[in-house]
This record gives structure tokens, C-alpha cells and sequence, in this order.
């Protein structure tokens, strides 16, 4: 993916999507991103399905990292309606 912002061009080296947990109809799923304009940084995009009938309520994903520089932006919503 090659993205143009204010005449700089650089490139997003998309890397695979990896399922990180599969279970009990909740499948969470890791999109690892690199940023070519900073060899640190990689943007973590989780997507969390829900394969059953009844809808997941006040759903929390807590992660642990090491020492590192984090930012964590909220969440897009705290429950998962049925798939």
C-alpha cells in the first residue's frame, strides 16, 4: 500500500493478519502494519468477530507490553452483536 501525504510519498508494509485467539465462537484477529517514514513504529489493528447466536455484552481486550512506547486509542465498541 503506498499512501501520498503532503507531497511525501512513503509506503505501509502491510504484514499478515494472524488469529490470535479462536474460541467459544470469539475469534480475535492482530493486522500488523509498518510505517516506512519510522522503522519503530507498527500500528496493531484487532478485529474481534463473534460466530455465535447470542451478541457478546461489555467486552474488554486488556494487552501486556513490554517497555515501549504505546499509544492506545479507544475502542470502536463494547459489544458484538451475533454474526
Amino acid at each position: 500500500m503506498i499512501a501520498d501525504t503532503n507531497d511525501a510519498c512513503f509506503v505501509i508494509s502491510a504484514l499478515p493478519t494472524m488469529t490470535v485467539f479462536d474460541k467459544n465462537n470469539l475469534r480475535v484477529q492482530f493486522a500488523l502494519e509498518h510505517d516506512s517514514t519510522d522503522p519503530q513504529s507498527l500500528s496493531i489493528t484487532l478485529t474481534a468477530t463473534n460466530g455465535s447466536a447470542l451478541a457478546i455484552q461489555d467486552f474488554v481486550f486488556q494487552a501486556a507490553v513490554p517497555k515501549v512506547k504505546v499509544a492506545v486509542l479507544p475502542i470502536s465498541r463494547l459489544h458484538s452483536a451475533c454474526y
